[in-house]
């Protein structure tokens, strides 16, 4: 419930809970309205950074959320090759020719710390992008001893400015 707390206040929403003895808990989400998003998304469009397609391997041990990132990330253009094992990741990322790893960071059998610290080790060339959606990650601490990370969920603009940092603009043209 404090994930989902957190989801709403990011979007500027809010989380009401009533009980009542007897007849249950109603939980109700509310959030604000966007007003003509269509016209407003076109207006932002010009000002987005301009990433290059990125063949990128996605680690994420739900199912429902790794699949969310894929077809987010293959909508903007990337090659995306999605992994809920993480213990296969680096058999994958071995095989590939990866420009870019995305993981979770708390998954079963190897974190996605873990797999940071195999890949930075084996792949060095490759950057690896932490996302987590637990509040007891703190992501300005992890910047600081050199981990890429962002909060989930992740919006677009979060991902494209994390690939600007992480040297993948398009070619100017």
């Amino acid at each position: 419930l404090t994930m989902v707390a957190e989801i709403c206040e990011r979007y500027g929403g809010r989380l009401d809970i009533r009980s009542k003895s007897g007849a249950g808990t109603t939980v109700t989400m509310v959030f604000p309205a966007i007003r003509d998003a269509a016209h407003e998304s076109e207006e932002k469009a010009p000002d987005a950074p301009r990433i290059r397609p990125l063949k990128i391997l996605a680690v994420d041990d739900e199912p429902l959320a790794l699949e969310v990132l894929v077809k987010t990330l293959s909508s903007d253009g990337h090659q995306v090759d999605g992994e809920t094992n993480p213990l296969r990741a680096p058999q994958k990322l071995a095989l590939g020719q990866y420009d870019l790893v995305i993981t979770d960071w708390f998954m079963p059998g190897m974190s996605g710390l873990q797999l940071f610290e195999h890949f930075t080790r084996t792949n060095p060339a490759v950057p690896v992008l932490i996302l987590s959606g637990s509040p007891e990650v703190d992501t300005n601490d992890a910047r600081e001893h050199g981990l890429h990370t962002l909060r989930k969920p992740v919006q677009r603009e979060e991902l494209a400015r994390a690939f600007m940092e992480l040297g993948f603009a398009a070619e100017p043209g």
